[in-house]
């Protein structure tokens, strides 16, 4: 219970970075938009989500629209207390859960395209497991990396490295 009321302080801490951001640049509809995602993802359609407790068309669209492809990704996505879920698996859950968790036309929507949700997943599987096990490979350091430490380059921890790039895509 802790642990869950800390993740779902994520919302508004994002969204307050990005509101300080807005006010710097309130011309930026990018900045603004990236604020309701980050302050709203994971309202539910039904008013039961966090953090306002926000319903239906209370939710700014785009919100809704990420929500349900935030939740499409982390069900498809190994993480380490879980395996993936198939795209049909995860196709009936989010079926299940339309018009309590996601809008009802959102998930119309995501029904229509689900093939390039699926196709996108698959092309991304590969990157994503590769990244997975760069997380688990120690990363050999550079002599600058532990310059002025008491650690020898071969006992210092690893650094996360990223591999593969989506070439700003």
């Amino acid at each position: 219970a802790e642990e869950f009321a800390v993740i779902q302080r994520h919302p508004t801490i994002g969204g307050r970075a990005l509101e300080k951001l807005c006010i710097q640049d309130p011309a930026d509809v990018f900045l603004r938009l990236a604020h309701e995602i980050a302050l709203h993802h994971h309202e539910r359609w039904d008013g039961s989500g966090y953090p306002f407790s926000l319903s239906q068309e209370q939710i700014p669209l785009a919100a809704r629209i990420v929500a349900l492809a935030d939740v499409y990704d982390a069900l498809t996505s190994e993480r380490p207390y879980k395996r993936a879920y198939s795209h049909d698996v995860t196709r009936g859950l989010i079926i299940a859960q339309a018009r309590s968790h996601f809008d009802p036309l959102v998930v119309e929507a995501f029904l229509a395209r689900e093939m390039d949700f699926k196709r996108i997943r698959e092309a991304h599987a590969e990157v994503s497991g590769a990244v997975r096990a760069a997380r688990l490979a120690p990363v050999p350091r550079r002599e600058e990396d532990t310059a002025g430490t008491a650690e020898a380059p071969e006992t210092a921890q690893p650094k996360l490295q990223v591999v593969g790039s989506s070439g700003g895509n």
